[in-house]
Parts: structure tokens; sequence; C-alpha cells
């Protein structure tokens, strides 16, 4: 499923994002990060902040816990996580 795909899903607006995070132990390549490619082939508005969480199999648990504090700390309203890994 994709992140366009989810987003229709659960009705929720891609304006309304304002991050994206990837989690995943590898990304695509170094630069640019993951997200960015993501960002790139996604609905969401291109210019929203982005950054990869590349921590093995925790990556995922690291991500959520990242995301929260962001969130509590107001910095964002509302993040878009992606997380997929083929072993």
């Amino acid at each position: 499923m994709t992140l366009t795909d989810t987003l229709h899903r659960q009705q929720i607006a891609p304006e309304s994002i304002d991050l994206l995070i990837s989690a995943a132990a590898i990304g695509i390549q170094a630069v640019p990060y993951t997200a960015a490619h993501i960002l790139k082939i996604s609905d969401l508005p291109q210019h929203i902040a982005s950054f990869d969480i590349n921590n093995s199999c925790v990556g995922l648990m690291t991500t959520l816990e990242m995301a929260a504090c962001l969130l509590n700390q107001g910095v964002y309203r509302r993040n878009a996580i992606v997380a997929a890994d083929l072993a």
C-alpha cells in the first residue's frame, strides 16, 4: 500500500501533513535520503520537512518516539511515517 492510498483510505488530506519520516534499516541511498524520494512521488506538499531514521529492526519504534516528541513539543502538528523493510 502506498502513502497516497493510506491517506485516501483514512480520509486524511495530504496538505494536513507537515512532516514525513522514513523508518528503514537501510535507505535507498545516502544522498538524497529515502524520505526525499518518498516525498517526491507522494501527494504531500513538496515543501514539508522530511528525514530518515535508519536504525535496524527497531527503526519504527525509534521513529514513533521521535514523532511523539516532536508532536508533544508542538514542532509539528501531523506526521506521516513510512516504515518498510524487506529482510
